[in-house]
């Protein structure tokens, strides 16, 4: 009469012998990864406050630029913001009408993704969504434009950057 054994599988050996993880391993390697998590999402929010700082910083020299066309070549211009983008656009006096600016830095710019923003001008919050004739801030040939107030900031960040004009004085951006 024969008798058959039957072989383990390599892996049942080991459990038998109880070489797994036990429940305080496990906690541990889960605390480690938590604080290794800690130490870099400061250094992910530092990144973000600094990119928006820049996103503001080119509005607000864009803004200015065009304020010096204007003065410079006597022609009126507009800023048209949207939710994650703004423009730039020129009043045509021979056609009667606002035509987009193709030429950088005064194109149409769509913000980073993550980034928004909201505007006021002459103190009324503007509704993007809807295309009015004029733009938002009019920027005049004496220099003179719309006053407002534009707020760039990042749903996933404590940070926003506000820009700003009277109207009269140099446009002007502080962050938080």
């Amino acid at each position: 009469m024969r008798i058959f054994t039957t072989k383990t599988s390599k892996s049942a050996r080991l459990l038998d012998r109880g070489l797994g993880f036990t429940l305080i391993e496990l906690l541990v390697v889960v605390a480690i990864l938590a604080v290794l998590a800690s130490l870099i999402t400061p250094g992910l929010g530092a990144e973000r406050r600094v990119a928006l700082h820049t996103e503001s910083d080119r509005l607000t020299r864009a803004i200015e630029l065009v304020r010096v066309n204007a003065v410079s070549s006597n022609r009126q211009w507009g800023l048209r913001p949207g939710a994650r983008s703004y423009g730039f656009e020129y009043f045509d006096a021979r056609a009667n009408r606002w035509r987009k600016s193709e030429a950088q830095p005064f194109a149409a710019y769509e913000l980073p993704t993550g980034f928004e923003l909201t505007a006021s001008a002459d103190s009324r919050a503007l509704q993007f969504g809807r295309t009015p004739k004029a733009p938002a801030v009019l920027i005049l040939s004496s220099g003179e434009m719309t006053p407002f107030s534009i707020e760039l900031f990042s749903p996933h960040s404590q940070s926003t950057c506000q820009i700003t004009s009277d109207g009269m004085a140099r446009t002007e951006f502080s962050c938080t």
